[in-house]
């Protein structure tokens, strides 16, 4: 396997902790699998693999594997200290369209039908995972991976077996394990799990199905090898960050350097065959883990509340960039402008990059921003608002996007990717004189010093042109916020002007097909 490091849980701090796989390790798996996947062909199952000198090819099994290390790795960092595990997997040939646990080497041992997901468990054995797994197996089922779950159970004291009648299906009524601990539950892991029909669930619905096993707080977790099947539950939790620190923390070395934006494009320069079953496996993993949780308020919602995170949200096909250098007060004027109020989603880097300075416990400084270690945390801050960003654009809500202005051509690449699928968009140019910069750095935290403000001053005023060449004039605002000048008044005028903006009926053909074709999708009635 080439997962380099490996998540085991957390530390009393709630550092990760980690380790490298060792060999031997490694060896160990691939000798057990071998021997339980040739002890179960004596049962007379049609399920197939490949194979190199009658063993099972180490290729198609790493592959398999690979994905396993992916969500365990995630387990290990949620911290969960006790975990029932729903699997999916039969080998009936009925509930099968490939019998088959890879592809073949021309399709580069590409994991088949959650065969990745499934091995996570396995994984978490080996790798000593902190934490309990209760896995439901089918007590007459006719399943690989129930069969695997029950022999690796008595040697291990981490990974126990619960009874059903059974697989679990979205929706079904009367689910019931037997056999669990007295211990509840803190969380419940979904593995592939189908559904009746092509809807939708809420997430408290399917909660009150495991409620009785389990803590009062626990996560509903989705395991997903295919990311459409990412939204079947409403009610989905921000686990963005954990996600990148899976990446972090996984992402093979020689890898590390050849990945642009992961949680984006997830764009991969290929090299072996495990790295194209890592990237496979690790590509929209966003879509591919959900947890969900439920508030009070969960009971009563309506389906159509969750719509209006979407197609009927205020500010949909919007998208506000912000430029202005350091000091010029951006977040201040968001806030008197009223964006957020308005339906915008701000994505901004520079908190997360504060965050993860504080928990690196750096001040902010200018040495310690250009070090090495605070450009290596910025890196990943701006990984991480990535993320946010692409999940906002996929619901195609209204975004403010927050910067500096200095880069013109790639503020310019991205208003165009946006304006591709049908964004409308507009700037609001937060400006000050340079001795205003420069004072207001010195009271910052995040302090660059008078020559950095004096470069990213200059920088961005020569912008100045060409953002209202590329805006337009009635998409182009200027706020000055110099010190002296009556900041009420120059917010009041842009707030006017970005509510005209919002306000403004949707136009593009682009947009207006998604909306109709999204209604569609979900049963929503058009208004005549």
């Amino acid at each position: 396997m080439h997962v380099h490091y490996q998540p085991k849980g957390l530390t009393d701090e709630g550092q990760i902790k980690s380790q490298l796989t060792p060999r031997g390790t490694l060896v160990q798996i691939w000798q057990d699998f071998d021997d339980m996947y040739h002890r179960y062909l004596n049962f007379g199952t049609t399920l197939r693999m490949e194979k190199t000198d009658q063993q099972v090819n180490s290729r198609a099994l790493t592959s398999m594997m690979l994905g396993g290390a992916i969500y365990d790795a995630f387990v290990a960092i949620r911290g969960y200290k006790n975990v029932l595990v729903v699997p999916s997997w039969t080998d009936k040939p009925s509930d099968r369209k490939v019998n088959r646990l890879t592809t073949n080497h021309e399709n580069g041992y590409l994991p088949y039908g959650g065969s990745g997901v499934h091995c996570f468990p396995l994984v978490h054995k080996y790798n000593e995972t902190d934490g309990k797994l209760t896995v439901a197996t089918v007590h007459n089922g006719q399943s690989f991976f129930d069969f695997l779950y029950k022999q690796f159970a008595t040697t291990c004291d981490t990974l126990n077996i619960a009874r059903t009648d059974d697989n679990y299906i979205l929706g079904m009524d009367n689910y019931k394990v037997k056999g669990i601990p007295e211990e509840k539950f803190d969380a419940v892991i979904l593995l592939d799990v189908p559904h009746y029909k092509n809807e939708k669930f809420k997430a408290s619905e399917i909660k009150k199905d495991f409620a009785h096993m389990c803590t009062e707080g626990f996560e509903l977790v989705q395991f997903n090898s295919n990311e459409k099947l990412g939204d079947r539950i409403i009610g989905r939790k921000d686990i963005l960050e954990t996600i990148q620190q899976i990446i972090n923390t996984c992402t093979p070395d020689e890898l590390k350097k050849e990945i642009i934006d992961v949680v984006g494009t997830k764009e991969l320069r290929l090299r072996t065959v495990e790295h194209q079953a890592f990237k496979q496996q690790i590509n929209n993993l966003i879509s591919k883990i959900r947890v969900h949780y439920q508030n009070k308020s969960s009971l009563m919602i309506k389906f159509s509340q969750y719509l209006s995170e979407g197609i009927n949200d205020p500010a949909i096909f919007k998208a506000v960039f912000l430029a202005g250098g350091p000091g010029s007060g951006k977040s201040f004027i968001v806030g008197k402008t009223g964006l957020p109020a308005l339906g915008m989603r701000v994505v901004n880097s520079d908190d997360q990059f504060e965050n993860a300075m504080k928990k690196a416990g750096m001040e902010m400084t200018s040495d310690n921003i250009f070090s090495v270690k605070g450009q290596e945390l910025r890196g990943k801050a701006k990984a991480l608002t990535g993320a946010k960003q692409a999940m906002y654009i996929k619901g195609r809500l209204g975004l403010v996007i927050d910067g500096t202005g200095k880069d013109s051509d790639k503020l310019f690449k991205q208003a165009k990717a946006l304006k591709k699928i049908g964004y409308d968009v507009a700037m609001i140019f937060v400006n000050t004189d340079l001795e205003t910069a420069i004072e207001r750095d010195k009271t910052r935290k995040r302090t660059l010093g008078k020559d950095e403000v004096t470069k990213y001053w200059k920088t961005v005023q020569k912008n100045i042109g060409a953002f209202q060449t590329f805006f337009g004039k009635t998409s182009f605002l200027v706020v000055d916020n110099s010190t002296g000048k009556d900041y009420k008044q120059e917010t009041l005028r842009a707030y006017r002007d970005i509510k005209r903006f919002l306000d403004k009926k949707i136009e593009n053909s682009i947009a207006n097909k998604w909306i109709k074709d999204e209604k569609k999708k979900r049963g929503v009635k058009e208004e005549y």
